[in-house]
């Protein structure tokens, strides 16, 4: 009996100082990790007009190494207010012609941004507008998105979520391609 209670307190000791443990000095940290998916934004300024067939292509650089699963927002620029330009998630109606709707379609490789109505024609010319669009990682998984908790319908909740400051944003020209013949008509 003496032997199993000795035994028994022994491993009860050693028990307690395994829970207890001894402290030593904490470790170096360890390395940096990998950084977080980057999105990257673009502004693109153009005229939507019967010449263009009412929509314009731009392409994105083959450096930015986009994905075909990246997924990306398109946002155009209705006004300012107090200086501070107001972004609109599109497809969107256009601020400045009734009934007349803007869209996007976004490929890996390009953007191609139109104007199309419900029931009526176009008119001759929609200038002067500009649009951001924000290309979001697909290894930003959509899990991740939802973390975020932000309203991608608000430009600037995206921005500030993925880090985009206006410096960061590049400029696309457009280039001479058409996807559709004629003006879309609903």
């Amino acid at each position: 009996m003496y032997t199993f209670t000795k035994s028994f307190l022994g491993f009860i000791a050693l028990l307690c100082m395994g829970l207890v443990g001894c402290k030593g000095p904490e470790g170096p940290a360890g390395p940096q990790g990998a950084p977080g998916p980057l999105a990257l934004a673009y502004e693109v300024e153009f005229d939507l007009t019967s010449s263009n067939d009412y929509g314009i292509y731009y392409t994105f650089p083959t450096q930015d190494n986009i994905q075909p699963s990246d997924v990306a927002l398109t946002y155009i620029l209705t006004g300012q207010d107090n200086g501070v330009d107001i972004w609109k998630l599109m497809p969107a109606g256009d601020p400045f012609v009734e009934d007349a709707f803007i869209d996007f379609d976004f490929t890996y490789q390009d953007v191609f941004i139109y104007a199309y109505t419900v029931g009526q024609n176009l008119p001759s010319a929609m200038n002067d507008r500009v649009a951001r669009i924000v290309v979001i990682p697909a290894d930003f998984s959509p899990n991740a998105r939802k973390a975020l908790n932000i309203d991608y319908n608000d430009y600037n909740q995206v921005k500030k979520a993925f880090n985009l400051s206006d410096a960061s944003v590049k400029k696309l020209t457009p280039v001479a391609k058409t996807k559709y013949e004629g003006p879309i008509i609903f």
